[in-house]
């Protein structure tokens, strides 16, 4: 079956991208794109390009608070071919299997390396979340949007505490060392401890959080800039409300990096802010454009590193 599930994925991205273009007013689409100003989308791939770098930086700062001695340059390289490879994979984490695949297997540590990953991608999660409650508060005036806001902070202060000083954070190590095979156990209980250094205060911690919300609204932004060159008129507030709803959701391995996923997405979510279905869905598949280019400078480093490879086989034999 895995053989097969990338022909599946993109099958039904090809599918998705069908219904949602078969059914609009091609007029519309033509229209939009002779009246646009290209300079935005050229400064769109640019600050999504800048987005990969904070991105890059983040994970530096999340593995050197687990001590892990390494260079910022391998970090951003191995980043950069993640990002690259979420052109092609399912949903948008594809790339992390990558970029943890290469990092492991220079030798790094594979609990510390998952653990990274695995916590770069919540937060990031969680980031996304917090953007969409706050925007949904400002859009729609519902003290709904806030009560949930402040559940869901408290929520994460009670589980950090029961990890650091409760019971919680014990009572997970306590069961990893119940696992009969000794590699596993080992790796497990590693890799849970991992995560309470990722939630204790420290500068290199500190430095990960206020990257990640940069980041992600950096890749936000790029609908911003989307927005304005084809003059749709959609507000900061409406594009910081759902389109982290729909990049929380696109993350789910249904199509190839979420694309027709999103337009599709997209159709039912132009009801809730008043605007035209065929201007939502070419809105982002226009960002679905940016993201791909702006993940381009990662076929260098994937070069690169095959270059490397093959001078290495070359030397041994």
């Amino acid at each position: 079956m895995k053989k097969y599930s990338l022909y599946i994925r993109l099958a039904l991205t090809v599918i998705l991208l069908y219904l949602v273009y078969s059914t609009i007013d091609k007029k519309v689409l033509v229209t939009s794109i002779q009246n646009s100003r290209g300079i935005y989308l050229v400064i769109g791939v640019f600050v999504f390009i800048l987005s990969n770098i904070t991105g890059g930086l983040q994970w530096f700062f999340l593995l050197r608070s687990q001590k892990l001695r390494i260079k910022l340059s391998r970090v951003m390289r191995f980043y950069l071919l993640g990002a690259f490879f979420n052109n092609f994979m399912p949903g948008n984490i594809g790339g992390d299997v990558v970029k943890s695949f290469k990092m492991i297997k220079e030798k790094s540590n594979a609990e510390i390396v998952i653990s990274s990953i695995v916590w770069d991608r919540v937060v990031s999660f969680i980031i996304l979340y917090f953007f969409s409650l706050v925007s949904g508060f400002i859009l729609f005036g519902r003290l709904l949007f806030l009560y949930l806001l402040g559940f869901s902070i408290l929520l994460m202060f009670v589980l950090s505490r029961f990890i650091l000083k409760g019971r919680l954070g014990a009572s997970l190590l306590k069961w990893v060392k119940k696992i009969p095979h000794n590699n596993i156990r080992t790796f497990a209980h590693d890799f849970l401890k991992s995560f309470k250094k990722y939630i204790m205060a420290s500068k290199g911690i500190i430095y990960f959080y206020c990257l990640s919300c940069l980041t992600q609204f950096l890749k936000i932004f790029i609908q911003v800039l989307v927005s304005l060159s084809f003059n749709y008129g959609i507000s900061l507030t409406e594009i910081y409300f759902f389109i982290p709803i729909i990049g929380i959701v696109s993350a789910l391995p249904v199509s190839i990096n979420g694309i027709g996923f999103r337009e599709f997405l997209g159709k039912y979510f132009s009801m809730l802010i008043n605007k035209n279905a065929a201007i939502i869905s070419f809105f982002l598949s226009v960002g679905n454009i940016i993201i791909m280019l702006g993940n381009l400078p990662g076929v260098v480093f994937m070069l690169r590193i095959k270059k490397i490879t093959n001078r290495a086989k070359s030397e041994r034999t």
